[in-house]
């Protein structure tokens, strides 16, 4: 037996949420925009965007007009004051996919010169799609900048789009200010996936499940068990199998003594 744990299985199971926001995101990106994705914690948000993300980047091909890279990213807290949170997060923006901006310039510049910096550097590096996680994170004021950005995509000609990840937090924040609750060109709901889809994520995740089908009354059962202790969150769900696979001698880990 191996002292080191062998790696997990990095297969993706596309869900129909993944495909959905997938669809419904691409939407918007014909002409740019702002999208929310909020739901629970360890529901696949997180998980859809470095899928959707790497799909980009593996796709582009600078030969194609339509084609554009992406980038993600998880935002840091700002500080307890809302003062400066406006040119904090378009500063952030530019950190994560462009490297870190001169803090004389980011202080001398006002927030619309930061916004039109970014899409400079953005439109050199053909990046058009950026994931911002625990977007929900950021002040109403941060958000107005990221807003700002995208406003000033347009005016420049640049296609941007602005994915805000979060939970429930992220709709209250935006929906207690109707201009940039406006300013959102569409929200998706994550929502936990279908039976189908769990026993296809177990299957491939866990040596429990692998030769089993749905036609079996206990695989049934079991997968009843998983979707009502841990609500049908593949965040929740994953780790649990790892310990069963452990403990039955099956998993990664090797045979238990």
């Amino acid at each position: 037996m191996s002292f080191f744990p062998a790696r997990a299985d990095s297969a993706l199971v596309r869900t129909q949420m993944m495909e959905q926001a997938k669809k419904r995101t691409f939407l918007v990106h014909r002409r740019g925009g702002l999208v929310v994705w909020s739901g629970r914690s360890r529901i696949g948000k997180t998980s859809t965007a470095e899928w959707l993300e790497s799909e980009i980047n593996d796709r582009y091909d600078p030969e194609n007009g339509d084609a554009f890279r992406a980038h993600y990213y998880e935002v840091g807290e700002l500080g307890r004051r809302a003062a400066g949170h406006t040119k904090q997060a378009i500063r952030a923006l530019h950190h994560a996919p462009l490297g870190r901006l001169d803090e004389g310039v980011y202080r001398s510049s006002s927030s619309e010169d930061l916004a039109q910096l970014v899409i400079h550097g953005l439109r050199r590096r053909a990046i058009e799609m950026i994931f911002i996680d625990e977007a929900g994170l950021y002040s109403i004021e941060a958000i107005r900048g990221l807003v700002l950005v995208v406003d000033w995509a347009r005016r420049l000609g640049h296609r941007l789009t602005l994915v805000l990840i979060g939970m429930d937090d992220i709709e209250r924040t935006i929906g207690s200010n109707p201009q940039v609750n406006n300013r959102v060109a569409d929200w998706v709901c994550f929502e936990p996936p279908r039976r189908e889809e769990i026993f296809e994520l177990i299957r491939r995740a866990s040596a429990i499940f692998a030769d089993r089908t749905l036609d079996d009354p206990s695989t049934v059962e079991l997968i009843e068990w998983l979707e009502g202790t841990y609500s049908s969150l593949p965040g929740l769900i994953l780790p649990f199998l790892d310990k069963a696979d452990a403990l039955i001698g099956t998993g990664t880990y090797g045979t238990v003594l």
